[in-house]
């Protein structure tokens, strides 16, 4: 909980502030919102190198890939849409981070498309949840409130809105659209209606993955119809070696198992900052439709028929790294990249995550020190004091909000599970599931 909340304070004084210091920006008629988008990008290409550092330096969490080469084609194509499975609560840490893990050198220039600027299509209620939440929601993400005649406008204003600006950026979105925790009845329960609609569908249910929400994907794909892609994602914690010959990977505890293993778990942010969790990543070119009224040859919905039979093979890709430690097209230990935010050794990497943290705070605190008319040293006690505040709050919200409602923990974002407990207790609806209320 103390990396946690150091983390969170980091993110505050280096990210948020920033945003929050240049939104008067953002009232400007006519030019302030596309002046603002394009600061905030700044902001963001800078600010999360210092903010992946606790996570993937201190805390060892590692993001390896197999597909790496098309992964860079897509970053440095423009626009591009990534759609992963859902079996985490903490996807998006992994995005930001390999979004911004480019091959030299155009990862090094702020207008290179290797480094690009990653958004998420996430709940509403993302932007209550205090500083990372408050976050994404002024960097742009796009928020949904799981009524497609409402979601769809905003969608659409929202891509509109950075084309007007000329800003490219990866939209990275999950289509099962929910998460599904072990042991929960009404999840238990979703599982069986997932399994059923692929029944009706004419195939196997899945072992390992939800169906596909398809209503409304189209509205997404014309952000980048001729960019997109397919990521599988499978987690797991501890030290784990890999084979240089086969690939295989050995080791460690695997998370993704399948929906009714007793052993499965959803990482979350206390798997992140518990230490030597990693996500092992297979990254495949995907086609989409982006015409709503397009059919296959089976009368069925052509996104629909896509996206299940995507969905599919990202059951499979599960099934096999579980049985045998790989995806299937991993032939040797040198299919697989560690990715990293500069392209050279561990030890570099390590050295610049920590360079730039420190640079960014003490720029941070130069600057506060300076609005506040005070000394460095006693910003120094303010910075020690607020974070002793936040780590107290965040224990004792967290482990009431788990009090109050299953025990689950749902640290998405920090402050997730006790907010989400509450709104529980006060509008009766489910902590999971996009909020859908109980008796559903």
């Amino acid at each position: 909980m103390w990396l946690i909340t150091a983390w969170i304070f980091t993110t505050m004084v280096v990210y948020l502030l920033p945003m929050l210091l240049f939104l008067p920006l953002a009232l400007i008629p006519g030019v302030g919102s596309p002046c603002y988008r394009h600061v905030t990008g700044i902001i963001d290409y800078y600010c999360r190198q210092i903010c992946m550092c606790i996570p993937f330096s201190w805390c060892t969490m590692r993001c390896v890939m197999f597909g790496s080469d098309f992964f860079m084609r897509c970053k440095e194509g423009g626009n591009s849409v990534i759609l992963a499975n859902h079996c985490s609560r903490i996807d998006w840490v992994g995005a930001v981070y390999v979004g911004m893990c480019g091959r030299s050198p155009t990862n090094w220039r702020i207008k290179g498309t290797s480094c690009p600027r990653v958004n998420f299509v996430a709940e509403v209620t993302t932007a209550v949840m205090p500083i990372v939440g408050w976050s994404r929601f002024l960097f742009g993400d796009i928020l949904l409130q799981r009524a497609f005649h409402k979601d769809a406008p905003r969608i659409l204003k929202n891509i509109a809105t950075f084309k007007k600006a000329g800003i490219e950026r990866c939209i990275f979105l999950a289509p099962e659209g929910t998460i599904v925790d072990p042991g929960m009845a009404d999840d238990e329960k979703y599982i069986e209606n997932c399994k059923d609609f692929m029944r009706s569908y004419g195939k196997e249910p899945m072992k390992y993955l939800l169906s596909p929400r398809y209503k409304g994907m189209t509205t997404f794909v014309t952000h980048s119809p001729t960019n997109v892609a397919a990521a599988t994602l499978a987690f797991v914690q501890g030290r784990f070696e890999i084979d240089a010959k086969t690939g295989a990977v050995s080791g460690g505890k695997l998370y993704t198992r399948q929906l009714d293993d007793s052993k499965r778990k959803i990482p979350d942010l206390h798997d992140i900052f518990t230490g030597d969790l990693t996500i092992f990543i297979n990254f495949q070119p995907l086609v989409v439709s982006d015409d709503g009224d397009a059919v296959g040859a089976d009368g069925q919905s052509l996104i629909k028929t896509q996206l299940i039979e995507d969905q599919i093979r990202k059951d499979h890709d599960l099934a096999q790294f579980e049985l045998q430690g790989k995806w299937a097209d991993v032939k040797a230990g040198s299919d697989w990249v560690h990715l990293r935010a500069i392209p050279s050794s561990a030890f570099l990497n390590h050295l610049y995550l920590n360079v730039m943290q420190l640079v960014g705070l003490v720029i941070a605190a130069k600057a506060l020190a300076l609005i506040c008319g005070t000394s460095m040293a006693a910003m120094g006690r303010w910075f020690l004091s607020i974070q002793s505040l936040m780590f107290i709050f965040h224990a004792v919200s967290y482990k009431g909000g788990q009090w109050l409602t299953d025990g689950v923990s749902r640290e998405s974002l920090v402050g997730e599970t006790a907010i989400k407990a509450l709104l529980s207790i006060l509008t009766g609806r489910s902590t999971n599931q996009g909020g859908k209320k109980k008796d559903d």
